[in-house]
């Protein structure tokens, strides 16, 4: 089976990255876009400019301690390409896009806050991709996806679920 590369470009906080260059990359929380994963915007689609989107966001709510202006990963992503689902063309995107619409009002039916709606949006894309995989998520081990990177924004991105697909951590340096 063919081994597919991509770079991958991934926002932290400075005290993050230091954790991440010691030991890897941790999933994130089941709450996330995709569930529990590690998200990247792809580089060769413009990634250090909705990373840094990105980046400024998570310093703007304070998710990173005072002082830290976060930082902007780069890694080579490699795995088997029978282990990559590609949901960002048609038509998986437009089933995915009519299954989040749905929920969106479902959702406004119930008069749930905003958090609880995004949760509850995040939890049906969830569903939709293990409905896609007979044997549940961990068969897959990245998805080609598109991410928001601001409210209504979306570029192309990749999930990695299996965090051995990740390699060649460098930082990006940019201008603060």
């Amino acid at each position: 089976m063919p081994t597919e590369h991509n770079y991958g470009i991934h926002a932290t906080c400075k005290k993050n990255f230091h954790d991440i260059m010691a030991t890897g990359f941790h999933k994130s929380q089941d709450n996330r876009y995709f569930g529990s994963a590690v998200y990247f915007y792809d580089k060769s689609f413009n990634g250090e400019c909705y990373a840094n989107f990105h980046r400024q966001k998570i310093l703007k709510h304070n998710h990173c301690e005072k002082d830290d202006l976060g930082v902007l990963i780069q890694a080579n992503l490699s795995c088997d390409s029978e282990f990559i689902l590609n949901i960002s063309e048609e038509p998986l995107y437009s089933i995915l896009k009519k299954v989040e619409q749905d929920c969106w009002e479902e959702s406004d039916r119930l008069n749930l806050t905003y958090e609880e709606k995004k949760k509850r949006v995040n939890r049906r894309r969830v569903y939709f991709i293990q409905s896609l995989i007979p044997d549940y998520i961990e068969n897959i081990a990245m998805l080609k996806a598109m991410l928001p990177y601001k409210r209504n924004s979306y570029t192309q991105g990749f999930v990695v679920y299996d965090t051995a697909c990740i390699k060649s951590l460098k930082e990006i340096v940019y201008a603060s």
